[in-house]
């Protein structure tokens, strides 16, 4: 699989948040995937911008995409 490299500056909020949303429906599923798994479906680098800068992952799920977190017992 070729990889598409964005432009600087590609990763803003709003095309942060396009992507994901694009991933969530190419794959059928209600839930953005794991860090590894956007990886390994091509998406590194909507992974690696969520990371670095938008929160993290479980951050952003929340924030963003209206995910609810489940919480582990301590």
């Amino acid at each position: 699989m070729a990889r598409k490299t964005k432009p600087n500056g590609y990763w803003t909020l709003e095309n942060t948040i396009s992507e994901a949303k694009k991933v969530m429906k190419e794959q059928g599923v209600d839930t953005l995937p794991t860090q590894i798994k956007l990886s390994e479906l091509g998406y590194g680098g909507l992974s690696i911008a969520i990371t670095r800068h938008h929160g993290g992952l479980s951050s952003f799920k929340e924030k963003h995409l209206g995910e609810e977190l489940s919480k582990k017992p301590m």
